[in-house]
């Protein structure tokens, strides 16, 4: 029997058996298929984190903007108090009842407390102590020849606080606190009896301390935190106030209130234009 001749493969044509079998190339196929996905996918996830993150951003920025323009306008008309106050002081208005005004307080600055008014309906009371609760604090003086002035200019503010009060404004309260012992506020003192209590909180207040001539040399607005007495978070207060200056002298200072509960609100109102979000 004649042998039988054994015939081999090329080494190319036997690779190509070897490797691109059906069942190895559809398994090659699928993982091309799984990377490619999955690399798209990581890089669609990449730019949809990407325009989320822009989206929150503008809109916190349009939720910010709506606070700050809110506290922006309490602080435009402090800074104009105080300017209508300095002008005052400087040149007071030749009216009557403004020099009767001067003239009773003459007479009630002795008392251990007092009031000054003129029609409630149009402007403020000035509320004030006495020249003995004056004398006991070195923080306080009356020995100044622009005193009634001063008075005058603060009831002068009363008028425009009274607008302040009853039209819509974002501030819970705008006060005038005098260093010559009185005060005006568009939240009225309850009692009488509470003026010189009133006086001293204001006094020991971080919103007036905090801005002697040592403490703010710039003489600029400051924001300061007012914790009210009930530990309820919708009774805390921030603060902005401002020194009233002129010719070197330190007045007092104006401040104006904006309660920490009107800002939740102010927030949740400008979010309810948001998809989703908490600030």
């Amino acid at each position: 029997m004649g042998q039988e001749k054994v015939v081999k493969s090329p080494p190319r044509l036997a690779f190509v058996k070897t490797w691109f079998v059906p069942s190895r190339v559809v398994n090659l196929c699928f993982v091309i298929v799984l990377v490619c996905s999955t690399v798209l996918t990581w890089r669609e996830v990449i730019v949809m984190k990407g325009a989320y993150v822009v989206s929150q951003r503008n809109a916190l920025d349009n939720v910010t903007n709506v606070l700050d323009r809110q506290m922006q306008v309490g602080i435009d008309r402090l800074l104009f108090f105080r300017n209508g106050m300095q002008s005052a002081v400087q040149t007071p208005l030749a009216f009557d009842v403004l020099r009767n005004i001067q003239a009773e307080f003459e007479k009630e600055r002795i008392l251990p407390y007092w009031q000054i008014g003129l029609d409630n309906r149009r402007t403020l009371p000035l509320y004030g102590v006495s020249d003995y609760f004056v004398d006991q604090s070195a923080l306080l003086s009356r020995d100044n020849p622009l005193l009634h002035n001063e008075l005058t200019a603060a009831m002068e503010l009363g008028y425009l606080f009274r607008f302040s009060s009853s039209a819509t404004m974002f501030p819970r309260r705008a006060l005038y606190v005098s260093r010559a012992g009185f005060f005006i506020s568009t939240l009225p003192v309850g009692n009488n009896n509470e003026i010189v209590q009133q006086y001293y909180q204001y006094l020991t207040s971080p919103w007036f301390s905090g801005q002697s001539e040592r403490e703010n040399k710039l003489r600029g607005v400051r924001w300061f935190s007012d914790e009210a007495h009930t530990p309820n978070i919708a009774d805390s207060l921030v603060t902005a106030s401002v020194p009233l200056d002129f010719q070197n002298y330190w007045y007092g200072v104006l401040s104006m209130s904006f309660p920490v509960s009107s800002m939740k609100a102010l927030l949740t109102e400008a979010r309810q234009s948001q998809d989703k979000g908490e600030y």
